[in-house]
């Protein structure tokens, strides 16, 4: 009976041994032999530090370089499959921040995040070839819960500050915000105002699985304002003066590259 208490206690201390190794392991190891689960839109560069706490000098996401990543993991739920990690990226365009969990289902879950980024990489979505956008955007997230790019649950709010556009016609709008929360899995709604400025605005959006949808009202409170020109520019003519803008589109993955040929 001792023999078997020493052997249980023997692997005990093999096991602790084996999870402090990996959990000091340096980060640049770790990432060549498992960096590729990440999935190739996502590229970490310049590794220092370990697996517990490092730092990645250059993250590129599809592409596209976003700044330094700062990463400090928690041991707590590690045995139980739910790794957590606090975080913070920060680059020139924009910078964030929070703390992240993979559960033992598989899904991601993120809370506390917040985020701030140049209202011009709205462009694509918002799709106004003839505006450019001007100001910041900044996103708190409470609660998300991801499993794969389906959204199980959200709830935030977002703010962009100092909104103008310049391109075919220059104007301020003033603060606009936006409110959207998980109605079900897979299902976000939200409803998006100004806060008094020179542009009223009023609209809802939806995301539908990976489909999104919006549509938004908006007026110039004073028709000599430079708020009302741009409104040339955006959406549809309404016969009040006012236009109504239409946003439909899909969140998409980056394509995977295509197998050599003969491959």
């Amino acid at each position: 009976m001792r023999f078997v208490v020493r052997l249980l206690l023997l692997l005990i201390l093999l096991a602790l041994i084996a999870a402090l190794s990996l959990w000091y392991l340096p980060a640049s190891f770790a990432y060549r032999h498992f960096g590729h689960r990440l999935g190739s839109s996502v590229v970490l560069q310049e590794l220092t530090g370990t697996v517990r706490e490092g730092r990645a000098g250059q993250v590129l996401i599809n592409g596209f370089p976003v700044g330094t990543f700062d990463w400090t993991l928690d041991w707590r739920g590690l045995f139980r499959r739910d790794v957590g990690a606090q975080w913070r990226l920060t680059g020139s365009a924009w910078k964030a921040n929070g703390s992240t969990k993979r559960l033992a289902d598989g899904s991601l879950q993120i809370q506390d995040m917040h985020m701030e980024l140049p209202a011009f990489l709205l462009q694509p979505v918002l799709d106004v070839p003839a505006l450019n956008f001007l100001g910041t955007v900044s996103v708190d997230l409470a609660q998300l819960r991801l499993r794969g790019m389906i959204i199980e649950e959200a709830r935030g709010k977002a703010r962009w500050i100092d909104a103008g556009v310049t391109g075919e016609a220059q104007a301020r709008f003033g603060p606009l915000q936006a409110h959207f929360a998980t109605t079900q899995a897979g299902h976000v709604i939200g409803e998006v105002q100004d806060e008094g400025g020179p542009l009223s605005v009023d609209g809802q959006f939806e995301l539908n699985g990976t489909r999104y949808h919006a549509e938004v009202i908006l007026r110039a409170r004073d028709s000599t304002d430079p708020a009302a020109q741009a409104l040339y520019f955006i959406g549809q003519a309404m016969p009040d003066g006012g236009s109504l803008l239409v946003v439909d589109g899909e969140l998409q993955r980056r394509a995977e590259p295509a197998p050599p040929a003969g491959g």
